[in-house]
């Protein structure tokens, strides 16, 4: 018997190989989504008495608006990715099975599974007005929807799927009612469709997947070309317009969600996302704080109250004199002050901060300021709360890596941390304090491209250790996550390997360096294609990684420290959430100061259409780090 679920449908990129136009492209798409479910279809005796079983009703349908310009990018050119907008690409339908009607005498229990899916036409905009295009959307949706319900009825137990000549017929209708709608809005007629020069559609597909095959494989792909042929004499058919389109249908059983999804940058409608975001936590106001950047340059706070009241900030545009940012922006809170801290690379290639509790915020030029080295990467920044100092380190074009530092008002110092031996860094550091031994330790991945740790206590000297070589582990492909534990004195580093797998190294005190293959050991999990992000729950006493995949889904591993098996699973599909690109950020709470309570955990990265979204679940034990 066919079970419930609930599905996501999700259109995620068109990527541009060939186009016809000369300069550059403009365009657009047409997308509808259907169900064909036991909401409003039944399995019944056919009326004319044919013999067997037919699918009697009419569909669910979720027709979507929009034309010219409804991709929000209108100059495409070859080898563009174009991102496909939430309104146009995405969608939620729960499906149930198809159940029998009495008169067919079968029992009650039998049911054939539903079907969803959705339909895309991708057209390009030449000479037809607005109003025309206009109008031919409606038309589409309209004889879409007529369409889908003429093909019920010939379906059933003998014939589960439209044949290719239903197909056919569906596309043509479509296509004629599509063609009468445009011309009709911009007065013109058959009889004079010579002097008609209109959009050209390019392609238009049906995907579709019904609860048996998500039931067996929960992600169905949807990867598909839109290319349009022409005749060119001398030449014969040819390619004319190439377009792929990506994305997947996502089924999982019906229930409750125990992971759940917020579109935080839709939600004010703050500019997309240039890449991925830095997140931050302020206990004493009980805030948490998204930092991104957009195409533009600009630096968005996006912050989320203890009562879960949410807004939005300019930052850059706040505060006088910041220039617009280039690569991602970290965050860290200045415990004394009360105050968060944004730090990050300007487009003059200097370190900047901006920092702020209420009101605009206040805006520093860090390297500037002191004629410190301009930067190649991003920043990281901590606040040592027992020195009440600022530390920021960042590496510049010739892989060195320097520190500015200040406490309170006093002025920026700044200096290479880089002792004798210590290679060259290669990718963007990490920092952070170790409080119980008032230690500042930046870990980096180096030319050699081993993982390295760089320490230090007050002004004494810096001292270099070779991590993950000490440690035996492969070398490195990206840059590492780190954090400390003070309860247990234990370091903890995670990088990913050329091969996509995940490395932990660790140690406790003084202790030498160990290391083992966290993804290697997690059953089912797949191999990484971003960096981690990562964190320590200790009222459970959990380690959490948090990952993208090839596929561009989040994972979540987590497991007990001491324990040789993490617990897995792909985030993207319980949450039925968006894909993701760029590398994910992460953090736990606790909502409020009473111990034992639940705990938040949230997952904030850049969509497949450039929006910061989150992927929530609460847990029953008590957080305090923040990763």
């Amino acid at each position: 018997m066919a079970a419930g679920l609930q599905t996501l449908i999700s259109l995620d990129q068109l990527h541009c190989f060939k186009m016809s136009e000369f300069g550059t492209a403009e365009p657009y798409a047409w997308t509808a989504f259907f169900k064909i479910d036991g909401d409003t279809v039944k399995v019944d005796l056919s009326d004319d008495g044919s013999p067997g079983l037919f699918l009697t009703g009419t569909c669910t349908f979720v027709a979507t608006q929009g034309s010219h310009g409804d991709l929000r990018d209108r100059s495409v050119a070859e080898g563009d990715d174009v991102p496909i907008p939430a309104e146009l690409g995405e969608v939620r339908l729960p499906l149930t099975p198809i159940r029998a009607t009495q008169r067919t005498g079968l029992p009650e229990e039998f049911s054939v599974p539903g079907t969803v899916g959705v339909v895309v036409a991708l057209l390009e905009e030449n000479l037809a007005s607005d109003a025309g295009a206009a109008a031919g959307r409606q038309a589409f949706n309209r004889a879409l929807e007529q369409g889908i319900n003429d093909l019920i009825p010939k379906l059933g137990m003998k014939k589960r799927q439209p044949d290719a000549k239903d197909i056919k017929d569906l596309i043509a209708a479509v296509g004629n009612a599509v063609h009468d709608a445009v011309e009709g809005a911009q007065g013109l007629g058959r009889n004079i469709l010579s002097f008609f020069d209109g959009d050209q559609l390019i392609d238009a597909h049906i995907f579709t997947a019904d609860s048996d095959a998500l039931a067996a494989t929960p992600t169905q792909p949807i990867d598909a070309r839109f290319q349009r042929l022409q005749d060119t004499p001398g030449v014969g058919t040819e390619i004319v317009d190439d377009y792929r389109l990506t994305g997947e249908i996502v089924g999982i059983p019906a229930g409750p969600l125990v992971y759940q999804t917020a579109r935080r940058s839709a939600e004010y409608g703050t500019p997309a996302a240039v890449n991925g975001p830095a997140v931050c936590l302020v206990p004493q106001w009980g805030v948490q704080n998204i930092i991104y950047r957009d195409t533009g340059g600009l630096v968005h706070e996006l912050w989320r109250d203890a009562d879960g009241k949410t807004g939005t900030t300019n930052l850059t545009g706040a505060a006088a004199g910041a220039p617009h940012a280039t690569g991602t922006p970290c965050s860290y809170v200045d415990t004394a002050a009360g105050q968060e801290v944004v730090v990050y690379r300007g487009t003059d290639q200097n370190v900047h901060s901006l920092y702020w509790s209420t009101g605009a915020p206040g805006h520093d030029n860090l390297t500037g300021s002191v004629g410190a080295p301009t930067a190649a990467g991003n920043p990281a920044g901590y606040f040592e709360a027992a020195a009440a100092t600022h530390h920021v380190i960042y590496r510049t074009g010739n892989g060195s890596l320097q520190e500015l530092y200040w406490a309170g008002l006093d002025p920026v110092g700044h200096g290479s941390i880089m002792p004798a031996g210590a290679p060259p860094a290669a990718g963007d550091p990490v920092a952070y304090l170790d409080a119980t031994h008032g230690t500042n330790l930046v870990i980096y991945r180096g030319t050699d491209r081993n993982i390295h740790s760089l320490y230090w206590s007050g002004s004494g000297s810096v001292g270099h250790d070779e991590l993950s070589e000490v440690a035996g582990t492969p070398q490195a492909a990206g840059d590492p996550a780190a954090y400390y534990t003070a309860g247990a004195d234990v370091h903890q580093i995670v990088y990913r390997t050329a091969d996509g797998s995940l490395y932990e190294l660790w140690w406790a005190g003084n202790a030498p360096v160990s290391g083992w293959n966290v993804t290697g050991a997690a059953p089912g999990a797949p191999p990484a294609a971003s960096d981690p992000a990562a964190y320590y729950s200790p009222g459970a006493n959990t380690k959490h990684i948090i990952y993208r995949s090839a596929d561009n889904h989040l994972h979540e591993l987590s497991w007990v420290p001491g324990t040789a098996t993490p617990g897995h699973v792909d985030l993207t599909v319980s949450a039925l959430a968006r894909s993701a690109v760029d590398r994910p950020a992460a953090y736990a709470f606790q909502p409020n100061e009473i111990a034992h309570l639940d705990t938040r955990h949230v997952v904030v990265y850049r969509s497949t259409d450039n929006e910061i979204r989150e992927i929530g679940w609460t847990t029953g034990n008590l957080v305090i780090f923040t990763g």
